[in-house]
């Protein structure tokens, strides 16, 4: 998961948003959990228990989808929140491609919604302040 830190608005004064707080998160093994589809949500559910029934998979997935609203609520404030998502994470797929495809333009889909920025980084990626490659 990607590890993020939670900052108030008031130890954040460059946050924009008063009320409410930001988050900085750097993640390398998933997509972080409120860029992710559900279809992608559930796949670690399959994955790594294989055992668990589907009714109690779908309700752990429920619970995670339910954190959702979250950049998008008026009261309290939703914290801004800027993730910056390795490239590696981008090209491990799931082994549904019609998933995997949605879930490419997801991070940008949500984005629009307001309060999430996603970026790119990683080896040669370009992170925050990078505007161009390390190798070029």
């Amino acid at each position: 998961m990607c590890p993020v830190e939670l900052m108030s608005g008031t130890d954040r004064p460059s946050s924009g948003r008063r009320g409410g707080g930001a988050a900085v998160g750097y993640g390398g093994e998933l997509i972080p959990g409120l860029f992710q589809t559900r279809e992608y949500a559930a796949e670690p559910f399959r994955r790594k228990t294989p055992a668990l029934g589907a009714a109690e998979r779908e309700r752990l997935i429920a619970v995670r989808w339910q954190r959702q609203g979250i950049p998008v609520r008026r009261l309290p404030a939703a914290p801004a929140l800027r993730v910056v998502l390795s490239e590696v994470v981008l090209r491990r797929p799931i082994p549904d491609r019609v998933a995997m495809a949605a879930q490419l333009g997801h991070p940008r889909d949500v984005a629009a919604l307001g309060g999430l920025r996603p970026g790119l980084g990683g080896p040669g990626g370009a992170g925050p302040g990078r505007g161009r490659n390390r190798n070029g």
